[in-house]
């Protein structure tokens, strides 16, 4: 009398199932072969190469430290300071009369500092600066040379200028910067 015989349905439930599946295991490769090969490299490109196409007018915010001075010349550190908008020029001049070098000859010297820059198009960068000695210059003898003025900016080394200028640049423009 009873029958376990029901009509036949349409499994459209499993059907939908099978074609989201499909679409997640060719949407999810997409999405991240793009992202690993387009957008993030983008993120991660430089805003700038060098302190030459660096111009205060286009510099949203500019922070600057200075660190591990007490070898170099016994200094305290500085910063960090965001620096007041006038001070980008004076800021940056010492930087623009160093020159690129393909590799520095030797090491490259104890950590100064860092620039952080935000450029008024929204786009960021990072300069690292290091110092140093002339070799057989003993740090504590006046009449030793300066110390070198080393900085990277992304896989881009530069050298030229002395350490000094820079601090004496930072000391003087951090009365003016804020925390």
């Amino acid at each position: 009398m009873f029958t376990d015989a029901r009509p036949d349905r349409p499994r459209t439930g499993r059907r939908v199932a099978l074609v989201l599946l499909l679409v997640v295991l060719l949407l999810v490769p997409c999405v991240y072969l793009s992202a690993m090969f387009l957008v993030i490299p983008l993120l991660q490109g430089q805003a700038f190469d060098s302190p030459a196409e660096l111009t205060p007018e286009a510099i949203q915010s500019l922070r600057f430290q200075l660190l591990n001075r007490k070898e170099l010349d016994g200094g305290e550190d500085v910063g960090p300071y965001f620096a007041a908008a006038e001070d980008y020029e004076k800021l940056l001049a010492p930087l623009k009369s160093a020159a690129e070098v393909e590799q520095y000859p030797g090491a490259r010297g104890p950590f100064l500092g860092e620039y952080r820059v935000v450029l008024k198009s929204g786009r960021k960068g990072t300069i690292k600066l290091y110092w140093l000695r002339p070799p057989g210059a003993v740090p504590k003898d006046d009449h030793a040379p300066p110390a070198r003025l080393r900085f990277e900016i992304g896989s881009h080394r530069f050298e030229g200028g002395t350490a000094e200028a820079l601090i004496q640049v930072i000391e003087e423009c951090a009365a003016r910067g804020r925390k």
